[in-house]
């Protein structure tokens, strides 16, 4: 395995490792400012669900003898995912254009 192969292969972690300093960066201080907002509690809660489902499918993955390149491709699709719902919010959030009004 080659240099590329092995950076390659750590892709998906380090972009989920990125989105959860940069969620990180948003929550908590949520938390600090405003400890008894809804929305704080409700963000918290579904992470905590949605990461668990990801563990969840990776363990699965896991116990009935997937591989390494399994592995590698569930993480990538669980990222993709993630960064698909960031657009989509992103997108919602977005202004909207003169020609849309």
């Amino acid at each position: 395995m080659s240099v590329t192969c092995l950076c390659q292969a750590h892709v998906p972690l380090f972009q989920a490792l990125c989105q959860m300093v940069v969620t990180d960066c948003w929550f908590f201080p949520v938390l600090t400012y405003m400890p008894q907002d809804f929305r704080s509690v409700l963000f918290k809660q579904q992470r905590e669900r949605s990461e668990k489902r990801r563990q969840a499918e990776v363990d699965a993955l896991l116990a009935a003898g997937g591989s390494i390149h399994d592995k590698y491709l569930l993480l990538w699709r669980q990222q993709m995912d993630r960064c698909f719902l960031i657009a989509i919010n992103l997108q919602s959030l977005a202004p909207k254009s003169l020609d849309e009004q």
